[in-house]
């Protein structure tokens, strides 16, 4: 890796939003999924009707005549509106890419507004007092378990929910840390085959996967709870366990830089 390489790294954070700002977040995810699916039927119906393809831009110019006639949710950022038609957009892009392959194409598909959990701002948001400010939010508090490096140029940010939580997600480019390539140390940038991860520390034990949920139609007695909680929870046992085996990869090789 050249000397000047530019790092992309995500940072996540716990928010509390007030029964206010989960009302507002959620208004905007409702109406940031409604452009998705509408995006989505022009693009079908423009294909199947006049075999003409929609692009990017040519949604874009039609979301100025959506905010000129005050729909959606108020102070509503455009960049938060224009985030599902990017999304679509890759969709799209993925779509093609399958295509040409020759694999399993997978078109993209209409979305439920109660599995529509993120939205993204690369404008409209910004820090006060310790809290992110989003624009038709507020302030919202968050948890800073650690600082973000102040070197790092947040690029996007994401607010999601998972299993009833909130989280916000910070997209950082940063610099090449000079310490990758050390003398005497190799570069850990990924495991290979051949590679050997270091011993866990005696009595540690890899935490299980949490039960899949019960298919539909499926004769199978549910097992009581939200498998989407149960399913976050396990995955943070599962980080939790690998940490520290990160951190003795990383400590026997040139890349000090921590993960996320």
């Amino acid at each position: 890796m050249a000397d000047g390489a530019r790092l992309r790294r995500t940072y996540r954070y716990r928010i509390y939003p007030t029964v206010r700002q989960r009302s507002a977040i959620e208004a905007q995810l409702g109406f940031a999924c409604q452009l998705y699916n509408a995006a989505l039927e022009q693009r079908r119906y423009a294909w199947r009707g006049r075999h003409q393809p929609v692009s990017l831009y040519e949604q874009f110019r039609e979301l100025t005549d959506v905010r000129a006639a005050s729909m959606g949710p108020a102070n509503m950022s455009c960049c938060a509106m224009r985030d599902p038609l990017r999304r679509l957009d890759r969709a799209f892009a993925a779509f093609f890419r399958r295509v040409k392959a020759g694999v399993k194409p997978g078109y993209p598909r209409f979305r439920s507004v109660r599995r529509y959990d993120s939205l993204t701002w690369d404008s409209g948001w910004g820090f006060r007092d310790g809290r992110l400010a989003l624009q038709g939010i507020g302030h919202v508090k968050v948890k800073w378990h650690r600082t973000l490096p102040g070197s790092a140029l947040v690029r996007t940010v994401m607010v999601r929910r998972v299993a009833g939580r909130w989280y916000v997600c910070f997209s950082l480019q940063l610099s090449q840390s000079p310490q990758v390539a050390a003398a005497g140390r190799p570069a850990v940038g990924s495991i290979s085959a051949s590679s050997t991860l270091p011993p866990s520390p005696p009595g540690s034990r890899l935490p299980a996967r949490a039960p899949t949920e019960r298919r539909c139609g499926s004769c199978a007695l549910p097992t009581g709870g939200s498998a989407v909680a149960r399913r976050a929870r396990i995955g943070g046992k599962r980080r939790d366990f690998f940490w520290p085996v990160t951190m003795r990869a990383f400590g026997t090789s040139g890349a000090t830089m921590p993960t996320s």
